[in-house]
């Protein structure tokens, strides 16, 4: 199975957003209690530019993500 390359693209850039923008401010959200509101906002915000500007960079920490072939060979 050769996915088009574009599908296996979105699909990664899926994953940056939801572990960058809304894993953290959910679990807060979720378990402290005196958390404000505008303040899980911000936090998606910012997680979102984040994700998305160091997806955009490239590799600018110098971990490289997995090469496409060898992720769908497992």
């Amino acid at each position: 199975m050769n996915p088009p390359a574009a599908i296996i693209s979105l699909y990664e850039f899926r994953a940056v957003l939801l572990t960058c923008a809304f894993l953290l401010p959910v679990y807060a959200g979720l378990y402290w209690r005196g958390v404000a509101g505008r303040a899980l906002v911000a936090s998606m915000v910012s997680g979102t530019v984040v994700g998305v500007g160091l997806r955009l960079a490239g590799s600018p920490t110098g971990i490289r993500p997995p090469s496409r072939a060898s992720a769908w060979r497992r």
